[in-house]
């Protein structure tokens, strides 16, 4: 059970906040000051390809679209954190009993 719990607070909680921290505070903020496109889009690839080239690559690239929307909207990193947060936990929680995404 020890395993599951922290591997859990490791995708759920802990990887979600460091990536919106990087890639929503640093980069996208960066990114902003060049327009939504640069902001959203372009933040939003380079979060996906962060993710590796492969199945989930679209997908990374949508959370990623998600986020930096919700950055862009409300000034504050915390909606993306937790928007990322339930993402991957509900992620976590499918693949615990056998429904995971690449299933």
């Amino acid at each position: 059970m020890l395993p599951l719990v922290l591997s859990f607070l490791g995708g759920a909680i802990f990887t979600p906040f460091g990536e919106e921290v990087l890639f929503r505070g640093v980069v996208a903020n960066g990114l902003n000051r060049y327009g939504p496109f640069a902001g959203v889009v372009l933040s939003s690839i380079i979060f996906g390809l962060a993710h590796g080239l492969s199945v989930i690559l679209p997908i990374a690239i949508m959370v990623g679209v998600l986020s930096a929307s919700l950055f862009r909207a409300t000034g504050s990193v915390w909606p993306s954190v937790v928007l990322h947060c339930v993402y991957n936990g509900a992620n976590s929680g499918a693949s615990a009993i056998g429904f995971g995404p690449m299933q």
